[in-house]
């Protein structure tokens, strides 16, 4: 059953998957040159292969598609990634609220815990019945609808907005900021240039972005012998995918 609704899945005609005539060990090393320059690679890994989780809240069953991707070859690019996006969204939030002084307009609506929602309803002020409606909504299919060239315009406007905010809080030209990563910690610094060692990392806005497209590009997952490279949307269970979908 479980191969019978992947197989479903990946010949879908949406076009999201396309069959990948690539040796695997060829798409290997391809990434393991471009990452071992940038001290980004993952040693002795392979591709991601998909496995499917059945929704049984869901009426009919629903599915849910995740690429196991924990010792991939873009892994370690991928962890690296989601620490410095997260740190952008942190950025912009914090804009946010300086700004919302101002204008009066919330713009950030990305929640991290659920700490923030129960928080907020705790100061929500019910009716004069005392009740309170909460609506709520879920993309179902999310994750593989999200166009690539749409993403890598949205991922470079709001990296190149939260790179001028911090920029204009320490006085430097948003283009002359990089993003310095030291184990899972992310801080704003000056770099002209972009600087990879075995200590961390400082990544230019430019290779931000050029290190973003290239891992959505390089999305490959197996099912059996079959390898598949996703055209349209990101992979459910890659490190960083919940921060691009935000």
């Amino acid at each position: 059953l479980s191969l019978h609704v992947l197989r479903k899945e990946l010949g879908t005609g949406t076009g999201a998957y396309r069959v990948e005539d690539t040796e695997d060990s060829v798409l290997i090393d391809t990434h393991y040159q471009f990452l071992r320059s940038k001290l980004l690679d993952n040693p002795r890994s392979g591709l991601p292969f998909l496995y499917w989780m059945p929704k049984f809240h869901k009426h009919p069953v629903g599915s849910r598609f995740i690429a196991a991707s924990g010792q991939c070859t873009t892994a370690t690019l991928s962890k690296a990634l989601s620490h410095c996006l997260t740190h952008v969204l942190r950025t912009l939030r914090e804009k946010d609220n300086d700004t919302i002084l101002s204008t009066g307009v919330r713009r950030y609506f990305v929640v991290e815990t659920y700490e923030e929602v129960s928080g907020f309803l705790s100061r929500w002020r019910r009716s004069e019945r005392g009740q309170t409606g909460l609506y709520t909504g879920d993309f179902s299919t999310m994750y593989t609808t999200i166009p690539h060239d749409k993403l890598f315009q949205a991922i470079e406007r709001s990296t190149r907005e939260a790179f001028d905010y911090a920029g204009d809080r320490k006085n430097i030209d948003g283009k002359a900021m990089g993003l310095s990563l030291v184990g899972s910690v992310c801080t704003w610094v000056r770099a002209n240039r972009s600087v990879h060692e075995k200590s961390g990392h400082t990544f230019t806005w430019v290779e931000l972005n050029s290190l973003v497209r290239f891992l959505v590009s390089n999305t490959f997952v197996t099912c059996g012998n079959t390898i598949f490279k996703q055209l349209v949307g990101i992979p459910m269970g890659t490190n960083c995918a919940p921060v691009l979908a935000n």
